[in-house]
């Protein structure tokens, strides 16, 4: 009986040292909140060859009333600074285009790709911030004059994999993921939410990019 209890004692002990050291070694994760992995892209393009760990970036934009499955106008961005865009069928652009960025446009995008405020930003602050301001004017009316703006934006930005920032833990699959709906209306309406006013600084970049003269049609 002795001997049941002394084993018995020293597997709860094991047990619990076992759980201490779980404890300490994936407490870290929890401080890279908004930090995924991601080997694939989420945003996809059809008939894309290059390789899909080269990606520094990945933008789509639909228009929600539209229904669109394929998500809207999409586009890549690849560590040689190579750019692949995506129109879908219903534009008058439909089809898929390439070009080389100029460095100096990448060295200005990539700074606001890797700004704190784009690798921080957590879409429930920022909504709790906007909530909070809209208590303190005409919420409901701010709710009506949304209805103009029905597209929704996401980025997925792969910080170490150009020009590493040593995002999360520095590894190349590190990738940070934005979603933000009716991102155009929130930039005009509220100029002081500094995170807001870098994603929108984002967006419009990538829309001059998007409609670049010297993009060539691929397919």
């Amino acid at each position: 009986m002795k001997t049941h209890s002394i084993q018995n004692k020293t597997i709860s002990w094991s047990f619990f040292m076992l759980l201490i050291v779980l404890a300490v070694f994936t407490r870290p994760a929890l401080s890279f909140q908004g930090t995924e992995r991601s080997a694939m892209p989420f945003i996809n393009i059809t008939g894309d060859t290059r390789r899909p760990e080269d990606i520094v970036l990945g933008y789509t934009q639909k228009l929600n009333h539209l229904g669109e499955s394929g998500g809207g106008v999409s586009l890549l961005l690849y560590n040689d600074r190579y750019v692949i865009a995506s129109y879908p069928e219903y534009m008058r652009r439909a089809g898929i285009y390439g070009m080389y960025l100029e460095e100096e446009v990448m060295t200005q995008l990539w700074s606001l790709l890797t700004h704190n405020d784009t690798l921080s930003f957590s879409e429930d602050t920022v909504r709790r911030h906007i909530q909070a301001l809209n208590r303190a004017k005409a919420a409901q009316l701010a709710s009506l004059s949304r209805s103009g703006d029905n597209a929704t934006m996401v980025i997925e930005i792969y910080p170490n994999r150009y020009q590493s920032v040593g995002f999360g833990y520095g590894q190349a699959d590190e990738m940070k993921q934005i979603s933000w709906h009716g991102l155009k209306w929130d930039a005009s309406e509220y100029p002081d939410i500094r995170e807001i006013q870098n994603l929108y600084q984002i967006h419009q970049m990538l829309h001059d990019i998007l409609k670049h003269k010297n993009l060539e049609r691929i397919e």
